[in-house]
């Protein structure tokens, strides 16, 4: 019997096991990964880093967004011209300072609700750049979203500038506003010529109107 089991032992000894090229490459990489271990979790310290700043910037960055948001955005776009000079480009700056907060908040809801999904986490995994992850899966998936914000941003916009050309802190009175138009109509022949302040509020209404229905339009179209 013990005779037997030598041979049996001489027998399986002498027999090699065959396994395919790929598991063989796959058992290599492996155990060197394993043997640079070290070095790896080295070089996962700088990263942790990054990602750790990254969220300390996303937190100050909201806490921003929250304060903006706090206030209206007429408010905001008042208190910044009432401390600068009237032109166009401050027009356009308060503008922008007082609706980037909802627009803000609103997109990176759907770039954080986008990062989550399989085709980006698979873009990660096979080691392509942030910026083409960005550009090449976030951006055109956003498209819908960005297109709808602005149509609507755009009526609220013109509601905007023609408040501030009405309170007088606007466009200069030399540039065509009609904020400008009911303010001079308003004072002047609001009892001679009712039209001139009819005309542009109507414009106002209609041009804000449309904006809305597009958007609405544009986001049922999308869904």
């Amino acid at each position: 019997r013990r005779e037997r089991h030598l041979h049996s032992r001489s027998r399986l000894r002498g027999t090699r096991r065959t396994e395919p090229p790929d598991i063989r490459r796959a058992h290599l990489v492996v155990r060197r990964n394993g043997q640079r271990g070290g070095g790896h979790n080295r070089q996962l310290c700088p990263r942790r880093g990054f990602d750790l700043c990254r969220r300390h910037h996303d937190m100050v960055a909201q806490r921003v967004v929250d304060a903006l948001m706090s206030l209206a955005g007429l408010l905001i776009a008042l208190a910044i011209m009432a401390v600068v000079t009237p032109s166009l480009n401050t027009v356009v700056l308060a503008i922008v300072i007082g609706m980037i907060a909802p627009v803000i908040r609103k997109v990176r809801s759907q770039v954080l609700s986008l990062k989550e999904l399989d085709y980006v986490t698979a873009a990660q995994a096979i080691g392509a750049p942030p910026w083409r992850i960005i550009f090449r899966h976030i951006v055109p998936n956003c498209f819908a979203t960005y297109l709808v914000l602005a149509t609507y941003y755009l009526g609220f916009a013109i509601i905007i500038e023609s408040s501030l050309s009405f309170l007088g802190v606007g466009t200069p009175p030399d540039q065509p506003s009609w904020g400008g138009m009911l303010v001079r109509a308003a004072s002047a022949h609001v009892k001679s010529g009712p039209w001139l302040a009819i005309f542009p509020g109507l414009a106002i209404f209609v041009v804000v109107m449309g904006f809305n229905l597009l958007g609405d339009a544009l986001r049922d179209v999308f869904d």
